[in-house]
């Protein structure tokens, strides 16, 4: 009877043993190379020299697989070999419904996309060595892509995401371009000279020759929530980046489209991107949300966050590039680092586009202090757009100092000086009011408000320009006699060899003029 008893028992715990290493198979899928692989278009054949590699040699300028699944476990390699560095390869997931897991190695000496409609990760210890690189949930049509229509514009599943962990290595010159409803970088893409593209979208067509590499539908939308395929929670940002993309040389784009429900933010950059000179070779960084075209009351805002370091700089010689940060709202975290600094040429430019927009010391889209350490490392261009309730007027709302660079203020409508603009040294301003198409024009100004006052350094620009396709008015600050004869344009005895011209003495509210077109004569005081 024990024997009997004891042989009931070890059935059991040995069928509960095998329900257990079930479930746990069912919850970790196990991983392989990709498996199931059948040529659907152009020339390649499949390989498995050991059950840890997985070649393909490819013979065609392109070709498309349709896998069963495209997994690499840590230890396995998958390695394309394409005849040469311009060819592709597009690996389309068809028989799967989890999102892929790269865990391990894939090379290609040419370039490669990858389509899971229901996502893609790039583990931790992942390593990608490619000359171009898609990852997308978006598919696209066998005839398009083998004719180097590049439009992916088959959306995949509506929440689905990419996640890269891993280091993604791009030859020089190559392309990078992560797309899906949600995207987030925690690890490292590098493309010297190249262009790499994080866009949270329902489809893209890939455009080689332009800014953003990815340029996404007018009007789209992100209507469903999205989930992390990393952690399975749904994602607080559309698009983010909180490791290090680095492209020197060439351009680093992060977009997304308008998203309907409420998100933190649309674009997210708490890590680091590098877009540096080399040589002529300027770089450029964009962080851009798109705004519906119809703005309706209580829709999601959106906003584009600023953290982290965003450098476009020059530090081996030539000039700054080009830094854009464009959505409804651009808010800029106190302790981000923004720089076009060129040591050994011209400083480069950050352009800042939302649409109301306010400077202040609190409560505001960016404190004094903030802009006035971007000034110190850039030209610093704010154009507001109008959008909604919003008409695309800038408020300074707190003094700014700055002693460095141009400040431009370029408003769609007013703008609104309600305290001191204070410039030294090298600073310069431009104020450009009334640039939208605002109908009636006695509701496109600026105003320098009770208290307020502009001051900047002699010799230095001053400029005002009513209507985007009006004249720009250029003054001389003079703030010295000068000596008698001086025809400098620059102190007051100058002043007579530029009468036709426009000069300014700074004061306590020392310039507002009248409106566009005008001719004025500024009064000094008598100096002895």
């Amino acid at each position: 009877m024990i024997g009997t008893r004891q042989r009931i028992h070890q059935k059991i715990t040995g069928l509960l043993a095998a329900l257990v290493v079930m479930a746990a198979t069912l919850d970790q899928p196990a991983l392989a190379n990709p498996e199931g692989g059948v040529v659907a278009a152009g020339s390649a054949v499949i390989s498995t020299p050991d059950p840890k590699t997985l070649h393909v040699h490819q013979s065609s300028d392109k070709a498309i697989i349709d896998w069963r699944s495209f997994n690499i476990a840590l230890d396995e390699t998958t390695q394309i070999f394409q005849p040469w560095s311009s060819a592709w390869t597009l690996n389309r997931v068809v028989g799967s419904q989890d999102p892929s897991q790269i865990l391990g190695t894939l090379r290609a000496n040419g370039n490669i996309a990858i389509i899971n409609p229901d996502g893609i990760l790039f583990g931790p210890n992942s390593r990608v060595d490619v000359n171009g690189l898609i990852a997308t949930t978006h598919d696209i049509r066998n005839d398009d892509f083998m004719a180097g229509r590049m439009n992916f514009t088959l959306p995949g599943k509506a929440g689905a995401s990419i996640v890269n962990q891993g280091n993604i290595s791009i030859a020089d010159q190559g392309i990078g371009a992560f797309v899906a409803p949600g995207v987030r970088n925690q690890g490292v893409i590098a493309a010297r000279f190249g262009k790499v593209s994080l866009a949270a979208a329902n489809g893209f067509t890939l455009d080689f020759y332009g800014d953003d590499l990815v340029r996404l539908v007018v009007g789209d939308e992100i209507a469903h929530e999205v989930v992390d395929v990393a952690t399975g929670r749904p994602v607080a940002d559309l698009v983010k980046n909180e490791g290090r993309i680095s492209a020197d040389g060439g351009i680093v784009a992060l977009s997304a489209a308008t998203a309907r429900r409420a998100v933190n933010s649309v674009v997210n950059n708490s890590g680091v991107i590098e877009a540096r000179s080399i040589g002529q070779k300027n770089g450029r960084i964009i962080l851009s949300a798109q705004t519906a075209r119809t703005k309706t009351v209580g829709a999601p805002v959106q906003k584009v966050q600023v953290a982290g370091r965003l450098d476009a700089s020059a530090p081996e010689g030539g000039d700054g590039g080009f830094i854009e940060t464009s959505g409804e709202q651009v808010a800029l975290d106190p302790g981000a680092l923004i720089t076009t600094a060129a040591p050994f040429g011209a400083t480069g430019q950050w352009l800042i586009d939302p649409t109301d927009y306010h400077i202040a010391a609190s409560g505001g889209d960016i404190t004094p202090a903030a802009l006035a350490a971007a000034l110190a490392n850039n030209h610093v261009t704010i154009l507001t757009q109008a959008a909604g309730t919003e008409n695309g007027d800038i408020f300074v709302d707190d003094a700014l100092s700055w002693s460095a660079h141009k400040l431009t203020l370029s408003a769609w409508r007013n703008i609104n000086i309600n305290a001191s603009l204070n410039g030294s040294g090298t600073a310069s301003l431009a104020l450009e009011y009334g640039q939208g198409a605002v109908a009636a024009s006695n509701t496109r100004d600026y105003f320098l408000n009770s208290g307020a006052s502009i001051g900047l350094p002699a010799g230095q620009s001053f400029s005002t320009k009513l209507g985007s396709d009006g004249g720009t008015i250029n003054f001389t600050v003079i703030t010295t006699l000068g000596d008698e004869g001086s025809t400098t344009e620059t102190d007051l005895q100058g002043m007579q060899a530029g009468l036709g011209g426009n000069h300014a003495q700074p004061g306590p509210g020392f310039f507002l003029p009248p409106p566009f077109p005008f001719t004025v004569t500024y009064y000094c005081p008598v100096m002895s």
